[in-house]
């Protein structure tokens, strides 16, 4: 943490709009272990702290023009990657809210709102039509691209 800067990693926590709870849940630790971790990164005592969560409380503190989705990011990328799988629980509540308020307030994804309803609806159903399994195909492919099984 910079020795000129006030703000403490909680407060900059809460103007990332990240809560505690979220943010153990993406680095597959406690609630507690975070809050533990976070007290001893605001201490200045790093003795006790992984060098990635210090890394990660740095980038957090030390980036102002970052947003929550740049530490998602860099969660992936420097965290979660390199645990076994730790990128099948990185959406979080706080990652879906983004996703709503962006498609609220952007219409760069109206173009596929309508096929993703589309498929929702097909993938609730017991039986699929040759038809309805050709349609999910380009959805099937995101997810096979993303290393992940849609059904």
């Amino acid at each position: 943490m910079k020795k000129d800067s006030k703000i403490t990693l909680r407060q900059r926590l809460r103007d990332l709009n990240i809560k505690i709870i979220d943010l153990a849940k993406m680095l597959n630790i406690s609630r507690p272990t975070l809050y533990k971790l976070i007290e001893s990164y605001e201490a200045n005592n790093l003795a006790n702290i992984d060098s990635e969560y210090i890394a990660l409380f740095n980038y957090i503190i030390q980036n102002e023009f970052i947003n929550s989705n740049n530490v998602l990011v860099y969660i992936a990328q420097n965290i979660l990657a390199l645990k076994e799988g730790g990128l099948k629980n990185i959406v979080s509540d706080t990652q879906k809210e983004n996703f709503i308020n962006i498609l609220l307030h952007s219409k760069r994804f109206d173009c596929i709102i309508s096929y993703l309803i589309s498929c929702h609806e097909l993938l609730e159903k017991e039986n699929l039509s040759e038809e309805s399994i050709a349609f999910l195909e380009p959805l099937k492919k995101l997810y096979n691209s993303l290393g992940l099984k849609l059904i």
